[in-house]
């Protein structure tokens, strides 16, 4: 027998070989020395250049703000949606149709990715509500539902849904069609 979704276990991220951790190890050294050489860089151009100092301080306002909007838009989101669970995130998918395991697994994942206890709705479009780039889709929330809800990624290409996730319930029918993984 199944067990409730309220059961699931975490994510659980693969054990790593040797050569993974080397490999991750080298690209992590050559992405600190490529970081360490910007910033020098950026400093020397800061001291000799006044146009470029200017230029660098527009960028970092910006995504300054950008962070601190997200921030606001987030929580004025949360304050709306005061009340709100993962009951009522259920109610919008077939009871008949759509594994609660999946249901649960996409709804804890999203939360995981704006913060605790934040209301998820079906309807929440990832780019307008969350202004999540697909790619955070892609490699993060997608393998953390992917193991939690037991579906597998194989032949996701083959999904009607591939490449048309734009809204939290559309993320819930890509995996309720994904096939069940096979337990070893």
């Amino acid at each position: 027998m199944l067990k409730f979704s309220r059961h699931m276990p975490p994510y659980q991220p693969e054990p790593q070989s040797q050569a993974d951790r080397r490999s991750q190890l080298f690209s992590d050294i050559l992405l600190f020395l490529v970081c360490t050489g910007l910033v020098c860089f950026v400093v020397y151009m800061m001291v000799t250049s006044l146009y470029f100092l200017i230029m660098f301080g527009a960028i970092i306002l910006h995504f300054c703000w950008e962070i601190v909007s997200k921030r606001r838009r987030l929580a004025r989101l949360s304050e709306e949606r005061q009340g709100l669970s993962i009951c009522h995130f259920a109610r919008s998918f077939e009871r008949r149709e759509v594994d609660p395991w999946v249901i649960r697994a996409v709804y804890e994942e999203v939360q995981n990715f704006c913060g605790d206890g934040f209301p998820i709705l079906a309807e929440d479009d990832f780019t307008k509500t969350y202004r999540m780039h697909p790619d955070d889709l892609d490699l993060d929330i997608v393998t953390y539902v992917s193991q939690r809800s037991g579906r597998t990624l194989d032949a996701c290409e083959k999904n009607p849904l591939f490449g048309h996730v734009h809204t939290v319930g559309d993320l819930v029918h890509f995996f309720n069609q994904q096939p069940l993984a096979k337990t070893a």
